[in-house]
């Protein structure tokens, strides 16, 4: 369940934000659970009442419903309502902190009520928020917002930016540098804060709204760099990712110029910031997506290389001599003052206005160190290239351990609007292919060698394709991984859905063997949905196709999910497709850890070593019986689980295209 705030109408939202608080903890805190209305009761009943495990005599069920709050501002209107309009994360920020308040004072007084046999009850949980600043100017008052409510360890399943400072600091060069910088150090903090260990029945400690285990403070980060970011606020973001600790999922839409020569500084900022040796030991990105980029040049990724093969990385990104000392880590004190106006000889210009860290900063990075100067070169995070004392700094003597790349999931896709250029991705993949293990290309607007791709990512176990003129498609590898076979030569290329359609239907086939999720398009053309495709022309290749899929369907026993979009009013065989729906196939869930743990357990308590030994009774019969099966060895048991685990119900749908843009599906597949 999402609540959405936007910022549309400017009156309109005035007068939704004075309640906005107030219906947060009505919604979510206990209110719900004091005062029930008489209509929710009933529902509840007869929802109840559908349940067959739900019956008089057992235990009733307390049902967690997730609920996410996003922020959005849309349509932005002036400088002077912006303080107004920042206001509802305040606010959702304080619903927060009451609601908290509401479940524990709950759960220690008299009023707590145990649940009736049979009944179901819902319970609202306040999950992290969503704020969308996708449409808004980076300013002074959003950066103070928002590095407050990082530091109060306020949990966000998503964030979305647009890094420009806005227009009221256009001629202010160094106040416009503080800006950028600060909110790029406080999303990107180099701190990882822990979740709220304490937990209350509406404590959003209750529900992982991410399925992930251990979610990091902020759970994607999306920027939209533009050609209108500076070469200087794209070295402070890239400073900060180099280290954060806040994500592990971060999207950056690359939209820059191809022509200019700034992708090319692009690229070495990021090959440092996401892939190099500091990268991997400081910064917690594992997921990663260049999402409309528009320069992957063959310049580009060359220069991209040069940085990570280079043994003085920090000295390459500014062209400056190796010192006689080391790059190395630091902690800057507090009260240093860090200096960006430099002169041609790299020191501090006279008047120049400085930063001044308010606590200790940790890790600052040294660079073209003689060893003895006052002034030490320094890459802070956020700040891009500094100048600081040497005697304000406190150097970390211990070696940092080589660890291998952070990123194992990567997202690629082109911009379709732009002209962009993609003539350096397959190079690309070859220098950072090897750690990946899961992929995604967006291919609408270059022409793929699947075969080259699996071979400069030897390690990958899932690859996606979307944005193709039929089809989108999920490859599974991770049989062949385990068993440490090689992959076989694939098809990727096929004139008509009816000979894919065929490929899969022979279970030699090493396609069939990977492909686990398909999207075939029976239009003429991909969304915007222009043209039908099915007119009479077309009919009999129309036919064709679904009949071929069909036949797929029931010889196929390994793909898991089939999505085929059609024409309007063209659900011809919808009946026969429906058939194939929640199908078992030959291929087993994974067994969750705590039935295997339960299963186990059995045989270490009966085959206890330490215990055979002080036991003096008879062996009974039932003892010696008992005792094969407890001495099974590693491979038997594993069989035995194997077949234990359900098996994977295959999903099968047939629809009409969305109708318009907006209900475009993800083309990320499916």
């Amino acid at each position: 369940m999402l609540y959405l705030i936007e910022d549309n109408d400017h009156n309109g939202y005035k007068e939704y934000a004075k309640t906005l608080q107030n219906d947060i903890v009505k919604f979510c805190g206990v209110y719900q659970r004091e005062h029930p209305s008489r209509a929710y009761l009933k529902a509840l009943k007869r929802i109840a009442a559908m349940d067959s495990n739900l019956k008089t005599g057992k235990p009733g069920l307390d049902l967690k419903i997730p609920v996410q709050v996003g922020f959005r501002v849309m349509n932005f209107i002036s400088y002077d309502a912006l303080k107004e309009i920042l206001e509802p994360l305040q606010d959702i920020r304080e619903a927060k902190k009451i609601i908290k308040k509401e479940w524990k004072v709950y759960e220690q007084s008299q009023k707590t009520k145990v649940m009736e046999n049979g009944s179901l009850r819902c319970t609202f949980v306040l999950g992290p928020l969503i704020a969308d600043f996708h449409d808004m100017d980076i300013s002074a008052e959003m950066v103070k917002v928002m590095d407050t409510m990082i530091r109060d360890n306020v949990r966000f399943s998503q964030m979305n930016l647009w890094a420009f400072v806005g227009r009221e600091l256009e001629d202010k060069e160094h106040e416009k540098r503080v800006v950028i910088s600060q909110i790029m150090a406080s999303i990107f903090d180099s701190t990882r804060r822990l979740p709220d260990t304490e937990r209350v029945d509406g404590d959003c400690g209750a529900v992982q709204l991410n399925f992930d285990p251990d979610p990091l403070q902020l759970g994607t980060i999306h920027l939209e760099c533009t050609s209108l970011m500076g070469t200087r606020d794209f070295e402070s973001m890239c400073t900060a990712i180099a280290v954060s600790q806040t994500t592990r999922k971060l999207s950056l839409q690359l939209e820059v110029d191809p022509h200019d020569g700034t992708s090319v500084h692009w690229w070495k900022w990021l090959a440092y910031s996401l892939f190099s040796k500091r990268a991997n030991a400081f910064s917690a990105v594992e997921s990663l997506a260049f999402i409309s980029t528009r320069s992957m040049s063959v310049v580009d990724i060359e220069a991209f290389s040069t940085v990570l093969a280079s043994d003085h990385p920090e000295e390459e990104l500014f062209g400056c001599i190796p010192g006689l000392i080391e790059a190395r880590d630091a902690t800057a004190k507090a009260g240093t003052s860090f200096y960006w106006e430099l002169t041609n000889r790299g020191h501090a210009r006279r008047n120049s206005r400085a930063v001044t860290c308010q606590s200790s900063l940790y890790p600052v990075r040294t660079f073209s160190d003689d060893g003895k100067s006052e002034w030490v070169n320094v890459l802070v995070p956020g700040y891009g290239h500094c100048y600081v004392r040497r005697a304000d700094l406190t150097f970390d003597e211990a070696t940092t351990l080589e660890r291998p790349c952070s990123v194992t999931e990567l997202r690629i896709g082109f911009d379709i609007s732009e002209p962009s250029v993609s003539d350096g991705l397959s190079r690309f993949l070859a220098v950072i292919g090897s750690s990946l293990k899961r992929l995604t290309l967006n291919t609408s607007s270059f022409e793929l060698n699947g075969n080259a791709v699996l071979q400069n990512c030897p390690n990958l176990e899932e690859l996606s394709l979307c944005g193709g003129e039929m089809m989108d498609m999920k490859l599974d590898f991770s049989s062949f991984r385990a068993s440490n076979e090689a992959i076989p030569e694939l098809v990727f290329e096929w004139d008509t859905v009816s000979a894919l359609a065929n490929e899969l239907s022979n279970q030699n086939n090493p396609l069939s063997k990977c492909l686990r999720r398909l999207r075939v398009f029976l239009t003429d053309e991909r969304p915007p949905w222009g043209i039908i495709g099915a007119v009479r022309s077309n009919r009999p290749t129309f036919e064709a196709d679904l009949s071929a899929l069909l036949n797929m369907l029931d010889v196929n026993k390994t793909l898991e999910y089939l999505d085929v979009v059609v024409p309007f009013g063209h659900f011809l065989y919808l009946n026969d497709f429906r058939a194939h729906h929640l199908k078992p196939i030959d291929r087993s869930l994974k067994l969750p850890a705590e039935t295997k743990v339960a299963f186990l357990s059995v045989f270490l308590s009966r085959e206890n070593p330490a215990e055979r030994k002080k036991s003096k009774r008879r062996t009974t019969r039932g003892m010696q019986l008992m005792r094969p099966i407890c001495q099974l060895d590693q491979h038997v048991m594993s069989k035995i689980l194997a077949f234990t685990a359900p098996p994977v119900l295959r999903k099968v749908y047939l629809h009409g295209p969305p109708r318009n843009n907006f209900e475009e599906p993800d083309q990320i597949p499916i």
